[in-house]
């Protein structure tokens, strides 16, 4: 039996597509940047299309589909940065998520103008996750937390993991160059940011844009349930 296709949408360098492949799906990733497509495959996807995510459409007829828009413009930041004018892509992928009739997953990141956006378009379950909820965890100074808040808009309704951060040393993983003490927090460097978000083929960027495949794993054994019972249902 041929596993389900699940199509993986501004694909980044693989950290959703890992998740989704170790819970048995089989994932393509499409992008704009043809320079991601080595270290992707290395997530273990099956294809990389170098295309336009928004709208690019498949020869086979996928079973689910995951959206990672842009998220600069929607970070609490973007008022000081100016943003990159992506804006308007997590509104148009939650309306072709929803338009497609499959089992969906849309991801940005976790904040109230983000719980605005993808609350409104409630239809499913709306979950924020974090590393501290899947025991994400390095020894960097001292032994830390990964804390990396994302908000997934979903299809299907599931319970939200605790979040374990209060209490604990944490470490992110955002930017560029070493890492240490910041301002923010302590900064995960190249070598704690893979090993944290458990992707070991990452580049610096790639890591720091990416969801960790723990994540999409939990997000990816509600999809395959949900598939299920949809040909349950269907036979």
């Amino acid at each position: 039996m041929t596993a389900p296709l699940l199509i993986d949408r501004f694909c980044g360098e693989g950290g959703a597509a890992a998740g989704y492949v170790r819970v048995g799906l089989r994932v393509w990733g499409v992008d704009n940047n043809p320079k991601l497509e080595a270290r992707y495959l290395e997530s273990g996807a099956e294809r990389f299309i170098c295309a336009d995510a928004n709208t690019w459409e498949p020869d086979e007829e996928p079973a689910a589909e995951h959206w990672s828009p842009p998220c600069k413009d929607w970070t609490d930041l973007a008022a000081q940065s100016g943003g990159d004018g992506t804006g308007w892509m997590l509104p148009h992928a939650i309306q072709r998520a929803r338009a497609s009739g499959r089992p969906y997953v849309v991801e940005n990141v976790s904040n109230s103008r983000t719980r605005k956006v993808m609350g409104a378009a409630l239809t499913g379950g709306l979950v924020m996750l974090c590393g501290s909820m899947f025991g994400l965890a390095v020894v960097a100074d001292r032994w830390r937390l990964l804390k990396r808040h994302r908000l997934f808009l979903t299809s299907m309704f599931m319970w939200q993991p605790t979040d374990m951060c209060g209490g604990h040393d944490k470490i992110g993983v955002y930017g560029t160059g070493g890492g240490g003490q910041m301002t923010r927090g302590y900064k995960a460097d190249l070598a704690q940011a893979r090993a944290v978000m458990q992707m070991p083929w990452a580049s610096r960027d790639g890591v720091s844009q990416a969801i960790p495949p723990a994540y999409s794993a939990f997000l990816g054994e509600h999809l395959m349930a949900e598939l299920g019972a949809l040909a349950g249902g269907a036979r």
